[in-house]
């Protein structure tokens, strides 16, 4: 819509700020511009600032696919990262049950790598296929872990698809020559359409086609784990908003295992998408989100679905103020025993807390175990390399996790 839009009209995220706007004919005159240049326009429209009032308006106009959800966008702040049926109370949380809107995310960028847009690879390898071309497969490998670290599949990641590069906030302008983006474009497309889909279990859809797959077999939010590693943060920082907006690099490599929230929020400069270690998990299932930091044990970045109060007209919703216990680890490794213990002090009562688990021995990852947590789930990065996370309530004295071979 935003393309469409004559140079002398306010634009659709000027006129939601506004009152005296209306969206209501920004929306009609933008859909009959677009179908009057012979363009198809059908169920699915693209609003990366999509509000609350603007998801009925499209409803009535026979668009049930809401793409452009950008979750480290102050809009949609708090949002699953996976596509979702909207819940009719809160667009930003998920419903157990089909509804009539499917949110979309416009590029799945929880990690450090991604399929695209091609721009994004395009500034990274200074417009070179060849450069950015393993960066993308690492993508494909990280999205394929989702699926064993968090079955049953399938996993819908989403992506997006642009033909030349527009620099967007702090980005540097470049003069490659249009041919040379476009046969960039063309590589990206046929590595990512085809030579993954040899290589891998992977199958592209148009967003449409998703809503119906999911509608056709519903179920709720599903539980989702990202486990995402950089060995390259020169070329994966160009995909952090701290750099893109801001020329910000807040990379740390590793987190200090005692760290305390307070402090971690003291130190971020914008709540945005990318950590500041060298690893993450990525958390989701249909009640909340939240995410770990190498080697921080606790969860940042909650986000409680059930609050659907929002930190401003226009705004996401809140980071959850989760508990910031005390904790203290000891480990004992014998041959065939490896025993790991978390001794927990402070911090107030909290249902499903969750730790996360790192550095875990490759031996013992899949031997048997006894935890007296509620649940442990294995995670595996593309390293090869296997951590966890524990989940629990609070108060709890000590977490305990014992693999024997």
């Amino acid at each position: 819509l935003e393309a469409n839009r004559p140079k002398n009209q306010q634009n659709a995220d000027w006129i939601k700020r506004h009152p005296s706007g209306s969206l209501d004919d920004y929306i009609d005159q933008a859909v009959a511009r677009l179908r009057s240049a012979g363009l198809r326009i059908d169920r699915a429209v693209l609003d990366w600032t999509a509000v609350a009032a603007a998801i009925p308006l499209y409803r009535r106009r026979g668009f049930d696919v809401i793409d452009g959800i950008i979750n480290e966008g102050e809009n949609h702040r708090g949002a699953p990262w996976f596509p979702y049926w909207m819940a009719p109370e809160d667009f930003l949380s998920p419903s157990p049950r089909p509804t009539d809107a499917l949110g979309m995310i416009m590029d799945f960028c929880a990690g450090f790598h991604f399929h695209g847009p091609p721009d994004f690879h395009m500034l990274a390898s200074d417009c070179e296929w060849p450069v950015a071309a393993p960066h993308a497969d690492l993508a494909a490998r990280e999205h394929l872990l989702i699926a064993r670290n968090s079955p049953p599949g399938p996993v819908i990641v989403p992506t997006l698809l642009t033909f030349e590069y527009v620099p967007f906030g702090k980005w540097p302008k470049r003069d490659w020559p249009r041919d040379r983006q476009l046969a960039f474009v063309r590589d990206f497309l046929d590595d990512t359409a085809f030579e993954h889909a040899r290589r891998y279990p992977i199958v592209f859809a148009r967003a449409i086609d998703i809503a119906d797959y999911l509608r056709a077999h519903p179920r709720p939010q599903p539980r989702r784990i990202l486990s995402s590693i950089t060995h390259d943060w020169p070329y994966d920082r160009v995909w952090s908003p701290e750099w893109m907006h801001a020329s910000l690099d807040v990379h740390r490599g590793v987190l200090p295992f005692d760290d305390s929230l307070a402090a971690i929020r003291r130190r971020r400069p914008f709540i945005w998408a990318k950590p500041t270690s060298r690893e993450l998990i990525y958390y989701e299932d249909h009640l909340h989100s939240c995410r770990f930091e190498y080697a921080c044990p606790k969860p940042l970045l909650w986000y409680d679905y059930a609050d659907h109060h929002r930190t401003g007209p226009l705004a996401g919703r809140a980071e959850l103020d989760v508990p910031d216990p005390t904790i203290a680890m000891s480990t004992h490794l014998t041959p065939h025993r490896y025993e790991l213990r978390y001794l927990i002090s402070g911090g107030r009562p909290f249902q499903n807390y969750m730790l996360a688990v790192w550095d875990i021995p490759r031996e013992f990852a899949r031997a048997p175990f006894t935890t007296n947590a509620r649940e442990f789930i294995l995670v595996q990065n593309s390293d090869g390399d296997y951590r966890g996370l524990l989940l629990f309530d609070l108060p709890i004295n000590s977490v305990s996790l014992n693999w024997h071979l």
